[in-house]
Parts: structure tokens; C-alpha cells; sequence
């Protein structure tokens, strides 16, 4: 467009421009530009055939200088894009039969209608034609790119050169897609159409951008193919912010995940971008963002929390069976603890339980004991699954599960070994003490599959039997094969953190073995075996026993009267030990005799956050049995829920309670006691 400031002798320069422009282009839009000698207004119309309206665009000089009309296109990108879009309506409405006849030509017809080509667009609908009729085998040629070089499309060709430039995208990629799928060299028209789309991607719509990308993603046979990948993607690094649709957000993140380190910068732009489309996502496309993360272990704070709490506003029926399995999967993964999100899901499981095969319901089992959740329902509804429940009649469904083997034989025989023993550790680690896990996990351990873990996976077997030590499940033959010097002493460690893990599972089932299993006579750990390092395993702040040991020391003061972080046989922490009498007053370690019936051993220790189930606090599987342990060791257990100290900020009212709490274990130490003596009476 002239500038409406042009002096006199600028217009003159700039008229045979436009002029030119004209008369290379007469049709098919009849463009018209009026050039006036007022500087205040320059006009300039493209009126179509059609329809005989005339756009015009103008620009306007006021007093504080010239207002052009808002685009980033030039002027001859307007002219273009009316032209094509009035080329297009025309071949629609006004030649919908000449249009009919490409769409549902023979071979034979279309080679001729090739040769009479009149128009780009219907080069490209031609070329559309041929592949589809390729595909069909209806082309008289096995090889594409020999079909794509025949002679009798030189006129498509031809025409394709001259115009090009007047092509839409979205034609020119759907044509490409085609081609693609027709021969894997790149012809000249390959060429031609690709080179294109090349010179057109900084200008290319978002959406149109995303097409090529995922266009070339899926062919890359040759350089020019590659080279569109690789341009694309620097295009979008460079106009990202662009980029509002979370749907194509998920797709890019999902297409770079794992890339080379050029397409990381794009990652976190992409996480960005995600972080501020977040509330428009729909629910699973909130999944995806966050099982994508999961994918990469890439743990984004601020990008989780929102998408997390917008699921949580939303319905998850829209999620599948899979999904639902894939979130918990991802939330396991990227250690999201968030009890809204897991009460939402489990919500959901009974609408999705015909959904849920066994292989299913065991990878969400394991998803749920990585993240400590115990609720009830969906829980059960997991075991009823692969148990084969949810097949069952009602009235099976009150059957005696433990005399039901059969079924639940059936049911898993679909999970391989590691499946098996996956299930076994997950209902051990959430401390699932029922009938019906006992009688699922005795018939696991008793397939012939879980003893060849032994010696085709170690760690696998390690952690069976841990399991069946936790239930006080464990037998001589399962004990003895653990604590083989040949077996423990070859356990493979990927990192130290591992190592110590091992170690700590082969002494909890040394002292099961010990404490627990009468007349056992198989081997045992020898006492060089220190368990010292297991206080590694205690990651992340314990303010709250850091808070009550401190305020224990105003109740049985540090170094004459408690010992603190020491470790039990069998590889227990223990935060505070310390001794008191019977009314539950410390006494000094130096006046301390062991078998005085009136001198009780108190080992405290507090419960955090990791080291409860959800929402129900109840000790997970480990810590259940070393509480049992600790009492068959002499010790008074005395554990400490972090949320009851919640609110105590005085140290009188924890000192008061950590003394509550000391009374209380020794009342249960000696209720025990009189129950003990009654049995052995009867």
C-alpha cells in the first residue's frame, strides 16, 4: 500500500509497481487499485467474480499522523489469500462438477483431465486423486515414484510451478501427506510442494505449523523431510509464545520428551506455556500433561500443583480404565501426595471396575503402595478385580474367599512372575492384614514361578519373603533361602541407597527368623552384619521428632538418662530409648538393671509422614512389624502419630503428653501380660 504521506514524485515511483501488479494479475479476483492524487487517502479493492462486493483497505492520515489498517501480512499476502480463497470458492460453487469429476475419476480419466489442467488447485486435487487410486492398485504402476515421474503429468507440474505461490498450506500438506504415503523418494513434485511449505513456515498459522511437524515426524526418509523437522521445530522455539491450545502443547511436549538438548529450551517454554493454558485444559488433557511429566522424571512444581488442582475441580469420568491407571501411575512417579487427587480417582474406580483387567488392577495396587493410600474401598475393589470378583454372581460374592482357590487361581494366572510379586510387596507395604490378602498372597508364594524368582530375579524373591516376614507369613524353607550367605552376599545394588534397602529387608527377615519362627535351625546373618547405615535411609526434614525429642530432654534428660537415634537388632531406628519404672518415671541409665521387674525399656518412635498410609495413619508394613519386633526384643514401643503433636507448642503440654504416652504403652505391656498368663492357665 502507498503511504498516504507520499509526496508527489514517491507515488510516481511506486504507481507502475502497483500498475505491473495488475496487469500480471487480472484474474481470477478482477483486484483493482485506485491511486489518488490525495495524500489523505490511498484506496485499494479486490472485488470478487462471484459476487460482485469490493473490499476495500485504506489507510487514513489524521493530524497526528498516519492510522493503517492492523495486519501483518504485506500487501500482496491480502491479494494472495483473496485470490485463493475466491479460486476455491469458485471450483466449489461454480465448477462443483468439474471439482466431483477429480474426486471420483479413473485412472484413465484422470490422466487425461491431468493433461487439461487449469488451475494449482486442481493440480493438487489430481495428485490427490492418483495416490488414492495408487493405494487402490488401480494405477497400472507397482512404483510410486515411477507414477509420480510419468510424463502425462508434466502439465501438472507445469502449473504447479507458475502458481504455486497461491496455494493454502493446509491443501499443500494434505497433497504432501499423500505423496508421502506413495513413494518414499522425493520427485520433483515432492520437491516442489516441500520447498513450498519450507519458504511458507515462518508465516504459517500455529495450527497449520503443528500439521507439518506432525507430518514429517512420521516421515523422515529423506534430507529434505528431515530438514522440515528440524526447521519447524526451530520456528515454533522461536514463536512459542504463540502457542495457546494445551492439545498442542501436549503434543509438542509429548514429540521433544527425550530429544536432543536443542529441543530442552523448547521443553520448558512448552511447560510454561502449559502452566498458563492450564485452566482451559479438559480433564484429560490435565492427565496427559502430568503423565508427560512422569515420563521424563521431570518434576514441575508450579505445572503439577495447578494441574492437579484443576483435576480436582473437574469430573474424572471422562478418563478411562487406562487413564485412571496411567495418573496414579504418574502422580506415584512424581511423588504427588495428594489426597484430594486419590480420593477423586478412587471415587471413580466403581464406575470403571468392568474396565479394570487383572493386570490393571495390580499395576494401580503398586501405584497405590508407593503412595501409601489405604482407602477401603478402592482397595477392595482392586482385589475383587484380580481375584475375578467383579465376574462373579452376587451370590458368589459372599463365598468363603479363603476356600474360593480355584477362582482366585484363574484370575492369576494372567499376571507373570514380576506381576506377582509386585502385588505381594504392595499389600505388605500398606500392612493390608485380611483374610482375603493372607489367602491370595499363601497362594502366590505356593506357585512353582515365584521359587525360580529366587534365582532368575534376587531382589524380586527378597522382597516375597520380606512380604510373608511383615504378615508373619514366613516359613523355614523361604527364611533359610534368603539368609544363605550365597544369596544375600550376591544381591545385585544399582547405588548405595539400594544396597542399604537390601541389607535392612535380609535383617528384618534375620530377626523374624529369630524372634518369630519356633525350631528353625537354617542359617542366620552373622554378627559382623551392621545395620548402621540404615539411618540414610531417613530422608527429608523430621521436625516433629526433632521438636519431641527435644522436649523429652525436660522430661528424661539427654546423656545420664536417654540415648537417642540408636539402631535395634534387626535394623530398627528408634528416636529416643530410655528406662523407666513402673509408674512410668525415667530412671538414670547408670542405676538401669536389666532384669528388674520393675524397669522397663521405652524406645520412642515417631511416626512422619512417610511413615503412615493414606488418609488412614495407620503404620505401613514396616512399621508394624518393627513394632512387633521391638516388643518380642523387651522393648515398650511407644509411637507417636506426627498430627497428635499437632497444636502443642508448649514444651509443659509435650513433655505432659510424651508422658500420657509412656503410661499408656505400659498399661497395654501388662494388660498383655495378664492375657498371656490366662491362656497359659487354661
Amino acid at each position: 500500500m502507498l503511504p498516504s504521506q507520499a509526496t508527489a514524485p514517491l507515488r510516481r515511483i511506486l504507481g507502475p509497481c502497483l500498475r505491473l501488479y495488475q496487469n500480471h494479475h487480472p484474474s481470477p479476483c478482477g483486484f483493482a487499485g485506485t491511486l489518488t492524487d490525495n495524500p489523505k487517502q490511498v484506496f485499494t479493492s479486490v472485488s470478487t467474480p462471484s459476487t460482485s462486493q469490493t473490499v476495500y483497505f485504506a489507510s487514513h492520515s489524521g493530524p497526528q499522523g498516519t492510522k493503517a489498517f492492523s495486519t501483518s501480512c504485506t500487501f500482496c499476502d491480502i491479494v494472495r489469500e483473496q485470490a485463493e480463497e475466491v479460486e476455491k470458492k469458485s471450483l466449489k460453487f461454480e465448477n462443483g462438477e468439474k471439482v466431483q469429476a477429480f474426486s471420483t475419476a479413473s485412472f484413465e480419466n484422470l490422466i487425461s483431465l491431468a493433461q487439461k489442467v487449469e488451475s494449482g488447485h486442481q493440480a493438487l486435487l489430481i495428485l490427490q486423486r492418483l495416490c488414492v487410486l495408487h493405494k487402490e492398485g488401480k494405477t497400472q504402476c507397482a512404483d510410486g515414484e515411477i507414477l509420480l515421474q510419468d510424463a502425462r503429468l508434466s502439465k501438472v507440474s507445469q502449473v504447479l510451478d507458475e502458481q504455486i505461490m497461491r496455494l493454502s498450506p493446509k491443501v499443500l500438506i494434505t497433497t504432501l501427506k499423500a505423496l508421502y504415503e506413495v513413494s518414499d523418494a522425493d520427485v520433483y513434485i515432492v520437491k516442489t510442494l516441500a520447498t513450498q511449505l519450507l519458504w511458507l513456515l515462518r508465516r504459517l498459522p500455529m495450527a497449520s505449523l503443528i500439521q507439518v511437524l506432525q507430518l514429517h515426524l512420521s516421515h523422515q526418509e529423506t534430507s529434505l523431510r528431515e530438514g522440515l523437522v528440524k526447521q519447524t521445530m526451530t520456528t515454533l522455539e522461536r514463536r512459542w509464545v504463540e502457542l495457546t491450545s494445551p492439545k498442542d502443547i501436549i503434543f509438542l511436549m509429548y514429540t521433544i520428551q527425550g530429544g536432543e538438548t536443542a529441543s530442552q529450551t523448547l521443553m520448558e517454554r512448552l511447560e510454561d506455556r502449559a502452566l498458563d493454558t492450564v485452566e482451559n485444559a479438559s480433564p484429560k488433557e490435565l492427565y496427559r500433561i502430568i503423565y508427560l511429566l512422569s515420563r521424563q522424571r521431570h518434576r514441575n512444581t508450579p505445572l503439577i500443583r495447578a494441574a492437579v488442582y484443576h483435576l480436582n475441580k473437574t469430573s474424572l469420568s471422562s478418563l478411562s480404565a487406562v487413564q485412571l491407571t496411567n495418573l496414579v501411575y504418574a502422580l506415584c512417579v512424581l511423588s504427588v501426595y495428594d489426597v484430594s487427587i486419590l480420593k477423586t480417582v478412587s471415587a471413580e474406580l466403581p464406575k470403571k471396575q468392568a474396565d479394570l483387567t487383572p493386570k490393571l488392577a495390580a499395576s494401580l495396587m503398586m501405584s497405590f503402595s508407593r503412595l501409601r493410600w489405604k482407602e477401603s474401598k478402592a482397595v477392595q475393589i482392586i482385589l475383587d478385580v484380580i481375584e475375578g470378583e467383579s465376574k462373579q454372581s452376587e451370590k458368589n460374592e459372599t463365598a468363603d474367599i479363603s476356600n474360593d482357590s480355584s477362582r482366585i487361581a484363574s484370575a492369576l494366572d494372567s499376571l507373570d512372575a514380576s506381576g506377582k510379586a509386585g502385588l505381594v510387596l504392595s499389600l505388605a507395604n500398606l500392612h493390608l492384614d485380611t483374610q482375603q490378602s493372607r489367602a491370595m498372597i499363601e497362594r502366590v508364594v505356593r506357585l512353582p514361578e515365584m521359587s525360580a524368582l529366587q534365582r532368575s530375579a534376587p531382589l524380586q524373591w527378597l522382597d516375597v519373603v520380606w512380604s510373608l516376614a511383615v504378615f508373619q507369613m514366613l516359613d523355614a524353607k523361604a527364611a533359610a533361602s534368603v539368609l544363605a550367605e550365597d544369596f544375600w552376599g550376591s544381591l545385585p545394588g544399582t547405588d548405595s541407597f539400594q544396597s542399604v534397602v537390601n541389607l535392612m529387608k535380609v535383617n528384618n527377615i534375620n530377626t523374624a527368623a529369630r524372634l518369630e519362627l519356633e525350631g528353625y535351625t537354617g542359617p542366620f546373618l552373622p554378627p559382623t552384619i551392621t545395620t548402621a547405615d540404615a539411618k540414610s535411609l531417613q530422608r527429608g526434614e523430621r521436625k516433629v521428632t526433632e521438636l519431641l525429642v527435644s522436649a523429652l530432654a525436660n522430661f528424661a534428660p539427654l546423656e545420664s538418662y536417654t540415648l537417642t537415634n540408636t539402631t535395634a537388632t534387626g535394623g530398627y531406628l528408634i528416636d529416643a530409648e530410655f528406662y523407666v519404672d513402673n509408674n512410668g518415671d525415667p530412671k538414670p541409665l547408670s542405676q538401669v538393671q536389666q532384669n528388674s521387674s520393675d524397669c522397663h525399656r521405652v524406645a520412642l518412635k515417631v511416626l512422619e509422614f512417610p511413615d503412615l498410609t493414606l488418609p488412614t495413619s495407620d503404620p505401613t508394613g514396616l512399621h508394624a512389624m518393627a513394632a512387633r519386633h521391638l516388643h518380642s526384643q523387651g522393648y515398650v514401643p511407644v509411637e507417636v502419630n506426627h498430627m497428635e503433636v499437632a497444636g502443642k507448642t508448649k514444651v509443659v503440654e509435650l513433655v505432659q503428653f510424651l508422658q500420657q504416652k509412656v503410661k499408656d504403652a505400659l498399661k497395654v505391656k501388662d494388660s498383655a501380660k495378664v492375657n498371656t498368663t490366662s491362656q497359659t492357665v487354661t
